[in-house]
């Protein structure tokens, strides 16, 4: 998984063209699959056709990120999937770098307030259940060809 922040956006396909990214991830093995949040701007859903017309990643998701909004209806685009909103005040704790979602989900709930633990659970069951989605849809996008 890369995360790409939006002002590093462009350098990073620059850099993936120079590197012939794509090719190498296939000859991997791998598939590429792209999540893009699509936020409230026009400039958002352009930019993911961008990416599926530069990049021609095996599956392009669009995300509508219900915290911040998004100019995707609810119809959808392909494959679209939906971020719930996550209580403000579990932002803060799970973006210290000592919080390990993975040590939570196996269970070490020890570094999180007991108030926040089953909504971070509702939260990381909705995007699990969403993601749960990709793999149908990449074979889908190869039997259409």
């Amino acid at each position: 998984m890369i995360d790409i922040p939006a002002p590093q956006f462009e350098n990073f396909f620059e850099v993936a063209r120079q590197v012939d990214f794509k090719i190498e991830a296939m000859k991997a093995g791998f598939q590429i699959v792209v999540l893009f949040i699509v936020d409230k701007e026009y400039a958002s859903l352009n930019a993911a056709e961008d990416i599926r017309t530069l990049v021609a990643p095996s599956l392009l998701v669009n995300v509508r990120n219900q915290h911040v909004g998004s100019i995707l209806d609810q119809q959808t685009y392909g494959l679209t999937l939906d971020m719930p909103v996550l209580d403000r005040d579990i932002v803060p704790l799970i973006e210290d770098k000592r919080f390990s979602l993975r040590a939570f989900i196996l269970g070490d709930v020890s570094s999180l307030p007991e108030r926040y633990h089953t909504k971070l659970r509702i939260f990381l069951h909705a995007m699990m259940t969403a993601l749960r989605e990709i793999q149908p849809a990449i074979s889908l996008a190869k039997l259409q060809g």
